[in-house]
């Protein structure tokens, strides 16, 4: 049973377990496809297992080799 939103657990920095609230979770390996970056995360307490989904949503260009001197 989940415990918290989507806000909540946003709010809560993603540091907790959406079904009971542990801070005993374990990030897998991050996934890209297409823009979107998927990472699942399990609950070492209740054993829930969960997917993070983040979309791209625009880049800043900190150095421009390119740009004339």
């Amino acid at each position: 049973m989940v415990t918290m939103s989507q806000e909540e657990y946003a709010g809560h920095k993603n540091k907790k377990c959406p079904a009971c609230g542990s801070k005993k979770i374990d990030p897998q390996g991050t996934e890209t496809y297409l823009g979107v970056a998927t990472q699942e995360i399990g609950c070492d307490d209740c054993g829930s297992l969960w997917k993070e989904s983040y979309s791209f949503s625009g880049f800043e260009m900190l150095i421009d080799s390119n740009k004339e001197k």
